[in-house]
């Protein structure tokens, strides 16, 4: 139950990133490589989160 607690917490802390990383570059324009690594951090991240998911399914399963 921990596990699965604190896989809820990362997914609160993605979303937050999400919007804090939307708000922060809101109207301003960003170079193409800005853009790029702000996505591939976002998709790190992503990646990260769904594997921590995945493996705490197995171990709650």
């Amino acid at each position: 139950e921990e596990q699965l607690h604190s896989g809820g917490n990362c997914i609160e802390k993605l979303s937050y990133i999400s919007k804090f990383t939307h708000n922060k570059f809101t109207g301003r324009s960003l170079s193409n490589e800005g853009v790029k690594k702000v996505r591939n951090n976002i998709i790190k991240l992503q990646s990260l989160i769904h594997n921590q998911l995945s493996s705490t399914k197995v171990a709650v399963i």
